[in-house]
């Protein structure tokens, strides 16, 4: 399976989807007949720009970071049909494509709004004629080392850690694509990446990855 490169990360750029603190559902905003801003409930979710966070504020609304790219909003999926097409939702057709590219896939919100409001394709889901197939995984893993550079078996034991925020793909012939990497960052720190990994990228996987001794054992006569 070929795959389109990952779009580049943009620190700079803030973008958000935004729900009803109380309600759940997806909102917007427009303007009143006075100019005021005015909150309009969504079916789907609406992409925002930083500047109108300020504006509206964190009171009343759960503001979530969102990429351009899917793949940097946690699990990814495509759709294809028994012939190996897969679904275009700008075109609203099944193509063959040489590459997956961005435009293809959908995260589970986007997965499940699809579903609610594509009769055709939700018939042709339900019916087996189409399928919704995992696509990539957005993985945050850490490796723990204790001061003399060997594995540490728990936390407890580390006095430093290496991390790694990376896209990983369900097709295991396409490599990971590495979003961040910090190495050596002390376990008393770790927090603090975690937290910036759940502010950035809010649907992220965390595990841990047991790394391998740096020294082998001597072997035996």
């Amino acid at each position: 399976m070929q795959v389109a490169k990952l779009s580049d990360f943009e620190e700079n750029e803030r973008l958000y989807t935004v729900r009803n603190r109380e309600g759940g559902y997806f909102v917007g905003f427009g303007r009143g007949t006075n100019g005021q801003l005015v909150e309009t409930r969504s079916e789907v979710a609406i992409v925002l720009e930083e500047e109108l966070r300020v504006l509206v504020g964190d009171e009343d609304h759960d503001w979530r970071a969102h990429h351009r790219d899917p793949r940097l909003n946690g699990t990814t999926f495509v759709i294809r049909d028994l012939q190996g097409r897969v679904f275009d939702p700008v075109a609203d057709v099944f193509v063959r494509v040489p590459e997956i590219q961005a435009d293809f896939l959908f995260t589970n919100d986007a997965l499940e709004t699809l579903y609610a409001t594509h009769d055709v394709l939700r018939r042709r889901l339900d019916k087996g004629t189409a399928n919704a197939g995992l696509f990539s995984t957005l993985v945050g893993e850490v490796t723990l080392w204790d001061e003399s550079g060997e594995p540490a078996k728990n936390i407890n034991e580390a006095s430093k850690a290496d991390t790694t925020l990376a896209v990983s793909y369900a097709d295991s012939e396409v490599p990971d694509e590495v979003v961040t990497k910090i190495v050596d960052v002390p376990v008393g720190e770790l927090s603090t990446v975690m937290k910036e990994w759940s502010r950035t990228f809010p649907e992220y996987t965390a595990r841990i990855r047991q790394a391998e001794p740096c020294h082998a054992p001597a072997p035996s006569l």
